[in-house]
């Protein structure tokens, strides 16, 4: 499947800047490797409202898209939200963002988002019942897999950030506004934030994903992510059922069986992670009371 790579080459106002990608290559490894930065492309402006003649640079790659690439914004995903608003995202079109100043991870807190990591939103359609309530297990999954296929095992810590070797090396977040939903994602490809820059009640200290073969640039990672994705996300909600679904999720959650710690507001609780509810949220055993809980962080050792 063919789709089309948008370079921005005079941004989108203040929202998204334009960016250099021969300067981008000479200053960030990641982005060395990328082949598309040295083709010349088809120049085209398109008529963006509320930002007028918008120039780009068209190429035509194997993927799902559009693929809208550009330097510099708060967020990806609102840059996404904006797209979607001008009529210029549709469902699977996505936003890779250079570099974030915005960037945020779980609860909404500040997360790393330099060059050469990848920091992406993409557009999506609010599923039918019931997988609309499982939407950010199903994101977590069907990327965690993909991951999976291009290098070494990434698990899931509930609801959707992604481990590998018990360390963070990515998250996800989901909105939804209607029947729009905007799914981002931020993978450390190049840096990972060091053990003494992360909170002290941080679940795990974040590392760099390993993938093969290595030096992928954060535009063919992605390229190559959201077409495995989509083939999968299809096939869930397609040919599978949501109990078989969750059953699949298990076997990738992290600390499944194991005694963890649950903090809700500014309380811990210590209990062991049983498994997903079927709604999705997290059943845990506090001394052989069930429960189910949809918020709140959890740590596999003492905060």
């Amino acid at each position: 499947m063919n789709c089309e790579v948008l370079l921005l080459d005079n941004g989108l106002g203040e929202l998204f800047d334009p960016v250099d990608f021969k300067e981008l290559a000479f200053q960030s490894p990641g982005w060395a490797g990328e082949p598309r930065l040295d083709a010349v492309g088809e120049y085209d402006g398109i008529s963006l409202p509320p930002w007028g003649d918008v120039l780009v640079r068209r190429f035509r790659v194997q993927g799902v898209g559009p693929v809208w690439v550009g330097g510099r914004c708060e967020t990806s995903m609102e840059v996404a939200w904006a797209l979607i608003r001008a009529g210029a995202l549709p469902s699977w079109g996505s936003v890779v963002a250079v570099e974030q100043k915005g960037g945020r991870g779980q609860l909404r807190r500040p997360w790393v988002s330099v060059p050469g990591n990848l920091h992406v939103s993409f557009a999506l359609e609010v599923p039918p019942a019931p997988w609309d309530s499982l939407l950010s297990l199903v994101a977590g999954y069907i990327f965690s897999q993909a991951l999976t296929e291009l290098g070494e095992s990434v698990r899931i810590k509930w609801p959707n950030d992604l481990y590998q070797h018990g360390r963070k090396v990515g998250g996800i977040l989901v909105e939804q506004r209607g029947q729009d939903v905007v799914i981002g994602m931020g993978l450390n490809l190049a840096q990972a934030p060091g053990d003494h820059k992360m909170r002290s009640e941080a679940a795990a200290r974040a590392d760099i994903l390993q993938l093969r073969p290595h030096g992928r640039s954060p535009l063919g990672v992605w390229l190559e992510l959201v077409n495995r994705s989509k083939n999968a996300y299809k096939e869930i909600l397609k040919h599978t059922s949501p109990s078989t679904f969750l059953s699949l999720v298990s076997e990738r959650l992290l600390w499944l069986g194991h005694m963890i710690y649950h903090r809700q507001g500014t309380h811990w609780e210590r209990a062991r992670l049983v498994g997903l509810h079927q709604d999705g949220g997290l059943i845990l055993d506090k001394n052989g009371n069930k429960s189910v809980v949809y918020s709140g962080s959890i740590l596999f050792e003492q905060p």
